[in-house]
């Protein structure tokens, strides 16, 4: 049986090392103008928008995106794009910038913040002819608007007009025998019939900064298993990353739009290579795959062959290695996982429900104020996130009682929920100090830890220690720490 023998009183704190932070970010999640919407931390400006038009990052987010919109504070919105009229969805794209400026206190500078384009599918096409609208950029390369930082096509690389400027960076992720974007297969609706492949590197060689990448294992959206299977993006946070370092302004705007410069005929690196098909080689199998693949930097570059850009020694180090294996190679640890939200949840007492069956819950609400509050199906109290060392554990009973026992219930009972920045699945929970008791192992679901407590009785002071908590990912674990602050 659960109790709400009294009004829930707690104020709780999560307390996660995080390596470097001289302060703790402030994550924010929430919807602007009817979009989700995620910001990494509010206690920094934000530098960018990251506007997605296809696979659903949001609410859980994809986790290379984050850690991107992490390093670079970057707004993730999940905005729907059009590729019949990219001039509506730029106007789109601009009012929710807008619209979060307004609604975000404190950062007016939303408004004016470059954006970055994701499209999967149809999806790209839209994302690469909304990046061409003159909303977002002049024609003029050298004139505003240019808000445009990159484009990244899942799938999908069009013809004439969905696609983006010349002066772009551009990246386009190809699946071996997906026949809307294999390297192989021709350019949808193109006339004269052209291959993915010859397409793009015609067009890096009239100085388009366009990256391809032919990703082993994917079919259209997903594995070869099918459509809802996972597609990972760590090339695409690699590529992004590299990008953003180069190009993304110092500072926040604050007075007026963004000018991105102009990177046709961007120097950056070239990588150049074969395509083979029938090879018998893993992970392909007898699929399309590259081969015999080289980089250089474009100033010393003396292949015969035609070539796509890179932009910078890292990334096309990582394009040749995954070009050549079908596999990541290493990258740097993952960023420490970062809860970003704990509250407590408490459930109505079984005495309350069979009052309101009784009597009927607007009858005892209009009886009593009291019955306002102890006849909601949950209650639930937000917590904040500090870093630093562990607070000193409260001393005042009457501020710190966490549920005595009662006539209507046989002891306090709660659920600590804690979300992290991604994917959790795994960790443990100790009660390190006052008087509770686990209701069995902690649950995990997508980024969210559940931890139920019993017998929380007159307890002075409540601290629950988290250990080994693993992203999903493949992050490194980390420790954190739930515990009651009482003034």
């Amino acid at each position: 049986m659960r109790s709400l023998a009294i009004p829930l009183g707690l104020c709780l704190a999560i307390l996660v090392p995080i390596a470097g932070r001289s302060e703790t970010a402030r994550p924010w999640s929430g919807r602007i103008n009817g979009y989700d919407a995620y910001v990494p931390d509010l206690n920094q400006p934000i530098r960018a928008a990251a506007i997605n038009n296809g696979v659903p990052w949001l609410p859980d987010s994809d986790p290379d995106w984050r850690a991107v919109a992490m390093q670079f504070n970057c707004i993730q919105l999940d905005i729907p794009l059009d590729y019949s009229a990219p001039d509506i969805s730029a106007d789109r794209i601009i009012a929710t910038l807008n619209i979060a400026a307004k609604d975000i206190a404190g950062h007016a500078e939303i408004q004016y913040v470059p954006v970055i384009l994701f499209g999967f599918s149809a999806g790209s096409a839209a994302a690469a002819i909304t990046a061409s609208s003159p909303k977002l950029s002049n024609p003029d390369p050298e004139k505003p608007p240019q808000r445009v930082l990159a484009v990244v096509a899942l799938h999908e690389i069009s013809r004439p007009p969905y696609l983006p400027p010349l002066s772009t960076p551009h990246l386009v992720l190809s699946d071996p025998g997906d026949k809307y974007s294999g390297l192989l297969t021709n350019v949808e609706d193109l006339t004269p019939a052209i291959s993915h492949d010859a397409f793009a590197r015609n067009r890096a060689a009239e100085g388009a900064p366009l990256t391809l990448i032919s990703q082993p294992g994917h079919w259209h959206g997903g594995s070869i298993f099918g459509l809802h299977n996972k597609v990972d993006y760590k090339f695409a946070r690699v590529w992004l990353e590299e990008v953003l370092k180069l190009r993304l302004p110092a500072e926040a705007p604050t007075n007026a739009p963004a000018m991105m410069s102009n990177w046709r005929h961007h120097p950056g690196w070239l990588g150049a290579y074969d395509v083979v098909i029938n090879a018998n080689t893993q992970p392909w199998g007898n699929q399309e795959r590259m081969s015999n693949v080289a980089i250089s930097p474009r100033a010393s570059y003396g292949d015969r062959r035609p070539y796509i850009w890179l932009p910078s020694e890292y990334c096309a180090k990582v394009w040749r290695t995954y070009a050549s294996t079908g596999s990541m190679p290493s990258l740097t640890p993952e960023q420490p996982t970062v809860a970003v939200n704990a509250f407590a949840r408490t459930y109505r007492a079984a005495f309350f429900t069979l009052l309101a069956r009784s009597f009927g819950e607007r009858r005892l609400q209009k009886l009593s104020p009291i019955f306002g509050e102890r006849l909601k199906p949950t209650r639930d109290q937000p917590m904040r996130v500090v870093a630093g060392a562990k607070p000193a554990l409260g001393s005042t009973p009457d501020r710190c009682r966490f549920g005595p026992f009662g006539p209507f219930g046989p002891s306090g009972e709660r659920s600590l929920i804690v979300t992290f920045d991604r994917a959790i699945v795994a960790g443990q929970a100790a009660i390190g100090a006052g008087s509770a008791a686990l209701r069995g192992a902690p649950i995990f679901w997508s980024n969210t830890m559940t931890i139920n407590l019993a017998n929380v009785a007159k307890a002075q002071t409540l601290q629950v220690v988290l250990s080994n908590i693993t992203p999903a990912d493949g992050g490194p674990p980390i420790e954190a720490t739930v515990t009651s602050l009482c003034p």
